[in-house]
């Protein structure tokens, strides 16, 4: 009887040894880093120009109240209505 421990041995690093997987990885990466950086110095700009804490957490705040909306329009076209609330038609 074949040793179980051995035999399904799975290389979680498998992966990584295809070359373009390697560089989609790497490039992924990068992209994060820099959104990261981008959301900073934007941060820091708008900090350093009005000097108001309420400026700079409006700011941060921006990417949530995207989502937001997208969400809302999101559920308006699957709902089929174009307000929040159905149209309500007689008969």
């Amino acid at each position: 009887m074949p040793d179980e421990k051995n035999s399904s041995k799975i290389d979680p690093y498998a992966s990584l040894q295809i070359k373009d997987f390697r560089r989609f990885i790497l490039a992924r990466t990068c992209v994060v880093i820099a959104t990261q950086i981008q959301a900073t110095v934007v941060g820091w700009q708008v900090y350093e120009i009005t000097h108001d804490a309420l400026s700079l957490g409006l700011i941060g705040m921006a990417p949530i109240f995207l989502a937001v909306g997208r969400h809302q329009k999101a559920l308006q076209h699957l709902s089929g209505s174009d307000g929040f609330y159905p149209e309500i038609t007689d008969g």
